[in-house]
């Protein structure tokens, strides 16, 4: 389900907040909370990023990538 009231960005950012008692920094939580991440599990579980990313990959192949 996609959640217009809160973005990602949003929601991450709270997520963080709450977590660690911190504010995140993009470019400096970002890098090291993403290393961590499984892109299989996330495709698996969120339909809106597996078709954003079967549509990417669509694009690539047909453009001979």
């Amino acid at each position: 389900m996609v959640n217009s009231t809160e973005p990602p960005k949003a929601l991450l950012r709270r997520l963080y907040r709450d977590s660690t008692g911190s504010n995140y920094k993009q470019t400096i939580d970002g890098p090291k909370l993403f290393s961590k991440l499984n892109p299989e599990e996330a495709y698996n579980k969120c339909p809106h990023l597996k078709e954003m990313l079967d549509e990417m990959l669509a694009l690539a192949q047909d453009s001979g990538l």
